[in-house]
């Protein structure tokens, strides 16, 4: 599905299943993360950590691992704008969410829109709980998952929140 962006030009915002012919533009995202969105998603700022991140989404199966990306598309190409994933558990009906948006797409929806999709493909794959570890300062996470689920538990430990969400879309919600 496609939308208008929100950026002033002829371009366009398309969601999609990352696919593994994405490397060459995970690594440019992973690439373009500045060290303080790296800390935030990845708990530590090491590129390694990146490297590792792009290896395991290329692998994605879209059953046990689903991933989902945001491009953003204009007459010069494509652009990665964001990846979010779920990666189900042992427990059923339960899958561990994370995201990472490119900073100059931060604050302006992109994260929204993924979570929300995310959150649609989650539930049709049946996983209706998400997961979520995220360092205590990171409130725009809690803050975006909050948009498509109920919080159910919360714990901390040592600067990093885990909480589970039960997910609960608006009819016609999610369909991005």
């Amino acid at each position: 599905m496609m939308i208008v962006s929100p950026r002033p030009t002829a371009s366009i915002l398309e969601t999609r299943a990352l696919e593994p012919a994405d490397g060459r533009l995970l690594s440019e995202l992973g690439q373009s993360l500045s060290d303080v969105t790296r800390r935030l998603r990845f708990f530590s700022s090491a590129p390694r950590t990146v490297e590792r991140w792009i290896a395991a989404l290329l692998k994605a199966d879209q059953d046990h691992h689903l991933a989902e990306c945001l491009l953003h598309k204009d007459d010069f190409g494509a652009v990665l704008v964001g990846v979010a994933e779920v990666i189900r558990t042992d427990e059923p009906g339960l899958g561990e969410f994370a995201i990472a948006v490119a900073d100059e797409w931060q604050r302006l929806g992109a994260g929204s829109l993924l979570v929300r999709r995310m959150a649609r493909r989650s539930i049709e794959a049946g996983i209706d709980r998400w997961k979520v570890d995220r360092l205590a300062d990171n409130h725009t996470l809690d803050a975006i998952v909050r948009q498509v689920g109920r919080t159910v538990a919360v714990t901390t430990a040592y600067g990093v929140v885990t909480s589970e969400h039960r997910l609960e879309l608006e009819s016609g919600e999610g369909g991005i």
